[in-house]
């Protein structure tokens, strides 16, 4: 029997710009995206997930831009959605709360290839619009201090403070050095940032236990590095340093 294509969507309110805007999520399983809609006219603001590639891509009416980076979050089937329903309930008291301290930093020159996303729904939004990568930068001590701004209000004017009021980092490119956007994307170094910073993430590991189930809820555990500026290595290497 043919299963016919489903979307499933949800309405929910988010902060943008200021003020209390209706928004909604929609999934659709069977092309393994989800969409976030925020706002409406030139303040909208369009998320995609997209699984099937491996990609998140963010449209901001307002800038008429696009930004692009890699997406870690797995899609759950609907039948794991359903077994964690029915087997696992945690209170929202033992939630476990992730911070981010990163702030996702544009880069200066938008994507000369974008064939990789031609098959892709951010293809689809964002054809019209130059399509800049984003990679993480440590947030300042002034805006640590901001921590009850939505990220969603303040997200356009961060990557316009970043872009325009600081100057360049010196990248090697003087010297025919071309470094991959992937040494961002997989955290061996940081391409546009002035100094070292210490990136953590939360990793669940198996615990062993009756199967299938691994007994990894109890709110994993967090693993930090130190992420150097990617010129601080080139320098390493040429020996300035």
């Amino acid at each position: 029997m043919e299963m016919t294509a489903q979307v499933y969507d949800q309405s929910y309110k988010a902060v943008l710009n200021g003020v209390e805007t209706e928004s909604v999520m929609e999934i659709d399983p069977n092309e393994r995206i989800e969409i976030f809609r925020m706002g409406n006219g030139s303040q909208e603001v369009l998320e995609v997930h997209d699984f099937k590639n491996g990609i998140t891509g963010i449209r901001f009416a307002e800038h008429q831009r696009c930004y692009i980076r890699t997406q870690t979050k797995k899609l759950p089937s609907v039948a794991e959605v359903e077994t964690e329903n029915e087997e696992l309930l945690v209170p929202e008291s033992e939630a476990v709360k992730v911070e981010d301290s990163r702030v996702w930093v544009p880069a200066e020159e938008p994507i000369v290839n974008p064939d990789f996303l031609l098959d892709s729904k951010i293809w689809e939004i964002c054809q019209q619009l130059p399509i800049h990568w984003i990679h993480p930068s440590p947030m300042t001590d002034a805006e640590d201090q901001d921590e009850d701004t939505p990220d969603v209000e303040v997200a356009g004017q961060r990557f316009a403070r970043n872009v325009l009021d600081r100057s360049p980092v010196n990248d090697y490119r003087d010297v025919g050095i071309e470094l991959d956007h992937r040494l961002d994307d997989r955290g061996f170094c940081c391409q546009h940032c002035r100094r070292g910073y210490r990136y953590c993430q939360r990793y669940h590991e198996p615990l062993g236990g009756f199967n299938p189930w691994p007994y990894y809820y109890q709110g994993g555990r967090v693993i930090c590095q130190i992420v150097m500026p990617c010129n601080w290595w080139i320098a390493r290497m040429l020996g300035r340093i």
